[in-house]
């Protein structure tokens, strides 16, 4: 429980600092998690998550109920929702 509250305390700071405009809220991405180039199964998988990750996630869903996720490194890619803490 502590550690889930770490994570979601990590991702809501790494969140705050962006602009309105990109409306993303903190959230952890679950491990095992497949990331993808893009919003859908069809799209090159990119990384599989050995931990639960703190994440920025996009506000609403995009194709096919996956979400634009920013890694505290910068990097971006597509999950699915339910492999998300929101």
């Amino acid at each position: 429980m502590k550690a889930a509250l770490a994570l979601a305390l990590m991702a809501a700071a790494s969140c705050a600092g962006t602009s309105a405009d990109s409306r993303l809220i903190p959230a952890v991405a679950y491990r095992g998690t497949d990331v993808y180039e893009g919003p859908g199964p069809s799209t090159r998988m990119v990384a599989v998550l050995k931990e639960d990750t703190p994440v920025c996630a996009a506000f609403s869903p995009h194709a096919y109920g996956y979400r634009q996720v920013t890694f505290a490194d910068g990097k971006t890619g597509f999950v699915t929702e339910d492999s998300l803490s929101l």
